[in-house]
Order: C-alpha cells, then structure tokens, then sequence
C-alpha cells in the first residue's frame, strides 16, 4: 500500500512539473485587475497569473483550516457536554443502585380479603 501511495504521489508531481513547464509562457504573462465601483476605480499593477494562484491556493487552504478549527471546537464542546450529561446519568444510576429495597418481604403482600372489606 506505501508502494502504490508513492507512485501515486510521483506520477501527480510529474505531471504538475509537465503542465507548468508547457505553459510557463502563460504563468509568466502579466495580468491587471480593475475594479470600478460607483465611488472609486481601483487598477492593480501587474501581477503574473503563478503569483495569483500561489496566493489563492494559500487562501484556500487557510479557509479550509480555519473552518475545520472551528468545527473541531464546536464538536470538543459537544463531546464535553455529553460526557458531562453521562456522568450525570451514570451517578444517577449508582445512586439508585444503592437504594434500600423496601417493601414486604418476599414480594407478598398483605391484603384484606375482599369478603373483609365489605364488613
């Protein structure tokens, strides 16, 4: 399994250094961006097309990590309470464990017949 993880690991890196070698005229080439909003028109110098996908992916990647922390947190906070809530329920459960059985001894009871009742 290590084998076929690294061959597949090599096979996309050489393909990544064969794309970008083919189109490092376009990766290179210089890009602006404008934006014109209604109170001001900003322009960008030019920036090459490699800088801004460098910048993307790590924008990205930030994103993707920033969103997994939270959600990671949210999740640690819901386990503690669950814990917190089965511990409670666990206690609940020693302590009526440990109750005294009352009532009449060998689960008879005493009652008055009914012909007893009427009188």
């Amino acid at each position: 399994m290590k084998t076929l993880k690294s061959i597949i690991i090599s096979l996309t890196v050489i393909i990544l250094v064969v794309l970008i070698i083919q189109n490092l005229a376009v990766l290179t080439k210089g890009e602006v961006f404008r934006i014109n909003l209604i109170f001001a028109s900003l322009k960008t110098p030019p920036l090459q097309i490699y800088l801004l996908l460098a910048v993307f992916f790590v924008l990205g990647f930030a994103l993707a990590y920033v969103t997994g922390f939270m959600q990671r947190r949210r999740l640690k906070k819901n386990i503690k309470e669950l814990n917190r809530s089965q511990a409670q329920a666990e206690k609940e459960l020693n302590s009526l464990r440990n109750l005294p059985i009352t009532g009449p001894k060998n689960g008879l009871e005493k009652t008055q017949a009914p012909e007893q009742a009427e009188e």
